[in-house]
């Protein structure tokens, strides 16, 4: 069954779509093109600056945590 994905443009957004994440099955590629799941990565540098604070500020929590982790393990053997 020949899949229509409508007008030439509509065809080229889904060219350059599917280029920035790449669907391997088709499961991911019916959530990108039908239900509307985003198919670029999220670029923290144009976030708006609050934003991108809380997301260093989050990550720097989740990578300290880890390091005390790790060191409270080692420690305790």
């Amino acid at each position: 069954m020949k899949e229509n994905y409508g007008s030439r443009e509509s065809r080229r957004y889904k060219e350059e779509a599917s280029s920035e994440v790449p669907s391997f099955n088709d499961v991911t590629d019916h959530y990108q093109s039908i239900l509307g799941v985003p198919d670029k990565k999220a670029d923290i540098n144009n976030m708006p600056k609050p934003l991108r604070w809380f997301a260093y500020f989050f990550y720097s929590v989740i990578i300290f945590g880890a390091l005390i982790f790790i060191i409270s393990m080692i420690v305790q053997r």
